[in-house]
């Protein structure tokens, strides 16, 4: 089972959202604020839990309550006679009935809407959290010939941390898990076994993590996680940002891999946390390339993530009037677009130079803004560039001087 379409209206913020669901790939770009989140929160709770929404503190009837944002023809309700609203409806890919979901009246700090209809739909959801590394003195020890555990029993362990784990405690369940599963330093027969899937998952990060290092495997070496790549060994435990977090995305999807024997749904809140720009681009990539069987469904800032697929649906959630529509993003366009463009068009930003050099600008675009350039002007426009130390700043000045950016 599949989403194949999202509607949201008269909660929160959210005044016009529309999402046509990709059966591959659908991502969610916009400001911080403008819903992702929500949406991935509102998704993910058909297969794991994820976290209750916050309600608003006010005063209701002289007494001190929380209201849950419904809004009727764009007002917002408020007072303890709110009734239960409707706030969308979800559809999924055996084209019956849509789910509908509402918002509680009256209600607590925090919340959860409820569904009519609602599907059963496998998957995963992946937060924004992702693990911190740290050294962690290890207890895990499997017996000789002992079986590693079975894939659903780890991913159920995973589902609860992501709910109630903090990011260290995070990162130890992970190597935890590894330890159970990964190639031991000790010969057969004194080695524990070794899950026939796990070199699949070591191929899968050979793929995903950054090509400088080359990723062969994991080995168990005195308790302890080591990394085997070609440009040396390495301690779980020191890894990386970006690699502790790619590592804890492809585990965690994989383990669905293995559980679920028809295809599933994997949402990821900001895939693109802790990577380098190169990982950006690659990761959901690599992903999609080795899970045939996934629709994916993420929330992102990264120009990257934006532009990682050709066969997708990007939608901008933008701020419109002070509430948040959605704006499906033509393919083509994307294609062939810089991370400059879709800073600028997509998320919004009116320059990508940095605020120092922006500044300094600004007095020397207010002179020239209101002349016709001509040869003069341009050698006079070089010389105060140069004399600020912003000659490299030329193509986009004229750029702009040219076509001024439409600030909201």
């Amino acid at each position: 089972m599949k989403f194949t379409y999202l509607e949201l209206n008269g909660w929160r913020s959210f005044d016009d959202i529309k999402l046509e669901l990709h059966p591959r790939l659908t991502v969610l770009t916009g400001a911080n604020g403008s819903g992702k989140t929500t949406i991935l929160n509102l998704l993910g709770q058909h297969f794991e839990p994820t976290p209750e929404f916050t309600a608003v503190p006010q005063y209701l009837s002289g007494k001190f309550g929380h209201r849950s944002d419904i809004r009727i023809n764009g007002d917002l309700l408020v007072g303890d006679q709110v009734p239960e609203s409707m706030a969308g409806l979800i559809a999924y890919s055996d084209r019956g009935d849509p789910c509908r979901f509402f918002v509680p009246g009256p209600t607590g700090p925090t919340f959860n809407l409820f569904f009519m209809n609602q599907r059963k739909v496998d998957g995963c959801y992946i937060s924004f959290r992702r693990p911190i590394s740290r050294y962690v003195t290890s207890t895990i020890k499997r017996q000789v010939g002992e079986a590693a555990p079975a894939p659903k029993e780890l991913l159920n362990e995973l589902r609860t941390a992501q709910a109630d784990a903090t990011e260290n405690e995070l990162f130890e369940i992970l190597k935890n898990q590894l330890l159970l599963c990964a190639r031991h330093d000790n010969p057969p027969p004194l080695a524990p076994l070794v899950p026939e899937w796990f070199s699949v998952f070591e191929h899968l990060l050979h793929r995903a993590l950054p090509h400088e290092i080359q990723f062969r495997s994991f080995l168990v070496r005195q308790s302890e996680l080591v990394l085997l790549t070609e440009a040396g060994e390495f301690a779980f435990d020191g890894s990386s940002g970006g690699i502790a977090s790619v590592i804890y995305v492809c585990w965690k999807i994989f383990l669905c891999s293995l559980v679920f024997t028809e295809e599933f749904v994997v949402t990821i809140d900001e895939p693109e946390n802790h990577l380098h720009p190169s990982m950006q681009q690659s990761l959901v990539t690599a992903l999609i390339e080795h899970f045939s069987r996934v629709q994916f469904i993420v929330g992102t800032h990264s120009p990257f993530v934006v532009t990682c697929w050709p066969d997708s649906s990007v939608y901008a959630l933008r701020f419109i009037d002070r509430r948040i529509r959605s704006e499906l993003l033509e393919s083509s366009s994307l294609k062939t677009s810089t991370p400059d463009d879709i800073l600028k068009e997509v998320l919004g930003l009116p320059f990508t130079m940095p605020l120092w050099a922006a500044k300094r600008l600004e007095p020397i675009m207010e002179r020239y803004s209101t002349h016709v350039m001509n040869g003069e002007l341009y050698q006079s426009l070089v010389s105060e560039l140069k004399e600020a130390g912003l000659s490299e700043l030329m193509p986009e000045t004229l750029e702009m001087l040219t076509n001024p950016p439409e600030l909201e």
